[in-house]
């Protein structure tokens, strides 16, 4: 527990989290939107995925720039806030065909939050731990990931069976339930997100705690 003493690494470990619960919550959705909703082919859904990653990578690199240049606060809440942006705005696509393009779009710009948020916030939280710890928290921080995607998983799982089940007994035809379901979902994890923008907010990098530290020396002095 004492590596949560050090509040980057809680706090990267919270905006992780929630990113991871975000990913794996879309990786499920996704299908589902794509090719039961919408009722295309499972290549649309693969086309979606990709451009996701390939955005992510292509946003990941030029982040990883931007993070030797300035504090990390400022790159991870841009990255969350598009990533909240994204997915709210999944969750008002509409059942038409020419959609699918807006869909991709915001696939495309939720890889660009991730690439500015989840990596850089991970390196934020572990260049404040000591050399001698770093193995450890690196484990915890990978375990709290896996432990996460596990989570959004099951409860996307059980709220789409509930929630679609409960929309049809108020007389919602099947497929307009689960499209309803699946928008409640976004909404509610786009919510998550902005909830860990103060987070980010809140994370120095080493030269802040020492200009803060320096800062506090001189004036006791």
């Amino acid at each position: 527990m004492r590596l949560f003493q050090c509040r980057n690494y809680s706090l990267s470990v919270i905006i992780t989290m929630i990113q991871t619960v975000a990913m794996f919550e879309c990786l499920v959705l996704l299908p589902l939107l794509i090719q039961k909703v919408f009722n295309l082919n499972s290549i649309w859904t693969g086309i979606a995925l990709f451009t996701t990653a390939l955005s992510a990578s292509l946003s990941l690199n030029l982040a990883a720039k931007f993070l030797d240049l300035q504090s990390p606060r400022n790159i991870v809440m841009f990255g969350l806030i598009l990533s909240a942006i994204a997915i709210f705005s999944l969750g008002q696509l509409s059942t038409h065909p020419n959609n699918m393009l807006w869909l991709i779009l915001l696939m495309i710009l939720r890889g660009i939050g991730i690439g500015f948020s989840i990596t850089p916030v991970t390196t934020a939280g572990l260049h404040h731990i000591e050399q001698r710890h770093l193995v450890e928290a690196t484990a915890m921080h990978d375990l709290i990931r896996r432990i996460a995607s596990s989570i959004a998983i099951i409860f996307v799982a059980i709220y789409l069976e509930v929630r679609s089940a409960s929309f049809v007994q108020q007389g919602f035809p099947q497929l307009l339930s689960l499209h309803l379901s699946i928008n409640e979902v976004f909404f509610v994890t786009s919510g998550l997100i902005v909830m860990t923008i103060p987070c980010a907010y809140l994370l120095t990098s080493k030269k802040q705690q020492h200009f803060s530290k320096f800062s506090t020396e001189h004036h006791h002095s």
